[in-house]
């Protein structure tokens, strides 16, 4: 960290993923000989705003039923279960919306936050971590 107060440009290649995402200013993903920014791949990732809801194992005709309830919430689906319900802005009121309809569903493994670097790699990659 010494170096980088001394505004030293450190690059680190990294499978440990959740060393990146707490130490690292910016990150890049490299694929077929082309580094790509994360933030391009979601935008806003480096942001800590509250609009991703993280449901854990959520069955196909949940989902189903929550897309057509909530039309305006994007659902995306990882290849490691994990399903993504993303906001397009911070809104309390519909979080706790969420939350009573999740638990309404017997769903209880859940988190708020954002989307997290696991997620993007598997997001990108189509692959678990």
């Amino acid at each position: 960290m010494k170096k980088k107060e001394e505004g030293k440009l450190i690059i680190i290649a990294s499978h440990l993923l959740d060393n990146l995402e707490k130490y690292a200013a910016r990150i890049f993903l490299f694929k077929e000989g082309k580094l790509i920014d994360v933030n391009a791949i979601v935008d806003g990732f480096s942001e800590s705003t509250l609009t991703t809801v993280r449901v854990k194992n959520m069955p196909e005709p949940v989902q189903s039923a929550f897309q057509s309830r909530y039309p305006a919430i994007q659902v995306q689906t990882l290849v490691n279960g994990m399903t993504l319900l993303t906001l397009e802005q911070k809104d309390t009121a519909t979080l706790s919306e969420l939350t009573t309809y999740l638990a309404d569903c017997q769903l209880h493994e859940f988190s708020f936050g954002k989307v997290t670097l696991n997620d993007l790699y598997a997001m990108y990659y189509h692959e678990v971590v």
